[in-house]
């Protein structure tokens, strides 16, 4: 059987020591007798006042207070503590992501209520909401679409501005669209007193069917225009430098016939 001890002082493993050693250290109080041993051969650990041939030979007197000198670690497995958790604790983690996610929660609100201001704001906050009698407003591809009826003008009332774009005349303008019944004439009046109002009416090739300054007696815009045939005809409403901008009122009618 094998001479070399193990010793195990708290969580080291200490050894091997010949069994002159092991004795010559349970003398000198370095190992106390409750202290685990073992050597091959051995089922398990066991306190070194349990080992025959240890403790007895010993002088119980000699037995001392251990001292705190390091000793090397070694010796077969045995079964460890569990280790604490390294980092942060649980609550800690808790906290943070319980930030997270009220900030995550946060943000997706105000996008939300954005979206929902911005929605209402185009719609029922809109100047143009005013294009007839029952206030339909219908986007169309090229621009607000203007619902006209016999009896029933579109009215628009809005704006030039910086933001809006030139486009192929070269004008700040603003687009509207209607849709023209063939052999039916439509009348278009574009009212300012910010700028010298200037009109385009186009067809849905965007070819340029008419354009006009003045309607003859100020400087208002007037076309008056008979469908050749059913479709979409654009008007576009601009000043006559096509730099000017400020409010302006559009009116399509229908005339002639309903008269």
């Amino acid at each position: 059987m094998s001479d070399e001890w193990h010793y195990a002082q708290g969580d080291q493993r200490c050894g091997p020591v010949s069994q002159d050693q092991l004795r010559r250290l349970l003398g000198a109080g370095q190992i106390g007798p409750d202290d685990l041993v073992w050597k091959a051969g051995m089922r398990d650990w066991s306190p070194a006042r349990d080992v025959k041939g240890l403790v007895t030979e010993a002088a119980p007197d000699d037995y001392a207070p251990r001292s705190s000198a390091p000793a090397r670690r070694s010796g077969p497995p045995r079964r460890s503590r569990r280790r604490e958790e390294e980092g942060m604790s649980t609550g800690a983690k808790v906290a943070i992501i319980g930030s997270s996610l009220a900030l995550g929660i946060g943000l997706i609100v105000v996008v939300v209520v954005v979206i929902i201001n911005s929605s209402g704001s185009s719609t029922s906050n809109n100047p143009k909401a005013g294009f007839n009698l029952d206030k339909k407003v219908i986007l169309g591809g090229g621009g607000q679409l203007l619902v006209v009826n016999p009896g029933n003008p579109a009215i628009a009332n809005d704006q030039l501005t910086q933001m809006d774009g030139r486009g192929a005349i070269g004008k700040i303008h603003k687009v509207y669209t209607f849709e023209g019944k063939q052999g039916k004439t439509y009348q278009i009046d574009l009212h300012s007193k910010a700028f010298d109002a200037y009109l385009y009416l186009k067809d849905d090739a965007d070819i340029t069917l008419m354009q006009n300054d003045d309607n003859g007696v100020s400087l208002d815009s007037r076309i008056v225009f008979t469908v050749p045939r059913t479709g979409t005809y654009k008007i576009l409403a601009t000043s006559l430098g096509g730099g000017s901008i400020g409010p302006f009122t559009l009116t399509v009618q229908e005339v002639g016939a309903w008269k």
